[in-house]
């Protein structure tokens, strides 16, 4: 059976990528799969170390091989596992069967929010990143950690597609900010500040962005109490552009004009 997803090694695997958008950046974010013969999509989360489908009632708590998923021109066997609380979500007539995870991009690849598509590349350099600036990135323990210039000081970040505002943990609530309760991805309710922060990317002039504050939420307590990261990286931060993952740097081109192509649905 394994052999029936067998495909031939390529150089770089392009998948469309498709988004609706929310305040500027990538709102829902989907690649179009085959999930065991069916037509389906994988939701594109970097704050996964793995690409995944969604457990099935009943089914155990992890299956180290629960489905043959073609991805572009790659055919790979995922696990399966997932909080009880995930149930499947439907996106123009498809379901979200599962996560396109950090894995797919390494050791090289890049979403390219206004192409439309993601790549993983097998061999070779990414085509036309070297010049382009970039944060220094370190993958470790499944983490994509980012080292980003925010309110002058600089803080290391995990890189998440599944977060839309920039998390900043164990900091207090600066003047002006807001108190707002936010449900977490394991269904607690957590209170956080909103408001604004200053980020310097590289080649770039320092820009405001919405972040939110805390000085715990339980959820994401893990990413300080065992890796001693200052939160999360959200896409209001990066903005609406390429992102590379290229070895040590996270290479970044520069913020394009969608509102040509896109729109919120």
């Amino acid at each position: 059976m394994a052999a029936a997803c067998a495909a031939p090694p390529r150089d770089a695997n392009a998948v469309p990528l498709v988004v609706t958008l929310d305040d500027g950046v990538a709102d829902s974010q989907v690649v179009p799969v085959e999930v065991n013969g069916r037509a389906a999509w994988l939701a594109l989360d970097t704050g996964s170390e793995l690409s995944f489908l969604f457990r099935g009632p009943g089914d155990p708590e992890f299956l180290e091989s629960a489905g043959a998923v073609w991805i572009g021109d790659e055919c790979l066997w995922l696990p399966a596992y997932g909080d009880d609380g995930i149930g499947v979500e439907w996106f123009d007539g498809k379901p979200i069967l599962g996560v396109l995870g950090l894995d797919f991009f390494l050791p090289r690849g890049e979403i390219d929010y206004p192409g439309g598509r993601v790549v993983a590349y097998r061999s070779g350099p990414v085509p036309n990143a070297r010049d382009l600036p970039g944060l220094p990135l370190r993958v470790a323990d499944g983490v994509a950690r980012v080292t980003v210039a925010i309110d002058g000081g600089e803080l290391e970040l995990a890189f998440d597609t599944g977060a839309h505002d920039t998390i900043l943990l164990g900091v207090d609530a600066q003047p002006g900010d807001e108190e707002m309760a936010v449900q977490t991805a394991d269904g607690a309710v957590a209170l956080v500040f909103a408001g604004r922060a200053t980020v310097t990317l590289p080649g770039e002039p320092p820009r405001s962005v919405p972040v939110m504050r805390a000085q715990e939420i339980p959820y994401l307590a893990w990413l300080v109490d065992e890796l001693d990261l200052d939160g999360l990286l959200g896409l209001t931060s990066i903005g609406f552009r390429r992102v590379v993952f290229d070895g040590d740097r996270l290479r970044l081109g520069p913020r394009a004009d969608h509102s040509a192509r896109f729109s919120r649905r």
